[in-house]
């Protein structure tokens, strides 16, 4: 999908120079969110610190010039991270749902953090002092399971595939 945003997928130079420059601005921008993310924890210089040394990252200096899903995973990570501390501070909760679109973006591109909105859940249930972000961690669930639910009736509606020892997490991404 996300080749879908910058044209046609067509194995073309100018397709590739669309695509290396999409990862370029996720780059920036993941930076600016690693600032915002870092500013709500500690104070403006250490924050710009903060956002320095992951613009230096070698990980994502690379990972911009190939065709790699870390970008993107990387940008919607911190997208969801901010969404989730702006959430705890306001009072409103319908944008729980789109933190939640988020965070079932975020586990489409890598399913490493497809456990997160389901821990909020059982956190908020669990702990008596979090019963105050019950109704916004449901809604979260809400948006994350409208996202990954055709994921997950689609890999069960196919046929049963022979398990192999290299994957990390068979049942996620068979």
């Amino acid at each position: 999908l996300f080749l879908l945003l910058v044209g046609h997928p067509q194995p073309t130079l100018d397709f590739l120079r669309r695509v290396t420059f999409t990862q370029a601005a996720l780059g920036v921008l993941s930076v600016w969110l690693m600032y915002l993310i870092a500013a709500r924890f500690l104070r403006r210089r250490w924050a710009c610190v903060a956002a320095l040394l992951t613009a230096i990252s070698p990980h994502l200096a690379v990972s911009s010039t190939y065709v790699l899903t870390e970008t993107l995973f990387f940008f919607l990570l911190l997208a969801s991270i901010l969404g989730v501390l702006l959430a705890i501070e306001s009072p409103r909760r319908w944008p729980c749902l789109a933190i939640g679109l988020l965070w079932g973006l975020c586990s489409l591109v890598r399913s490493t953090s497809i456990f997160i909105p389901i821990l909020a859940v059982l956190a908020v249930v669990a702990i008596p002092r979090l019963k105050h972000l019950r109704t916004g961690a449901l809604l979260m669930f809400l948006g994350f399971a409208s996202i990954m639910s055709p994921w997950f009736i689609r890999n069960h509606s196919l046929p049963p595939q022979p398990a192999t020892s290299g994957k990390m997490v068979p049942f996620l991404l068979a």
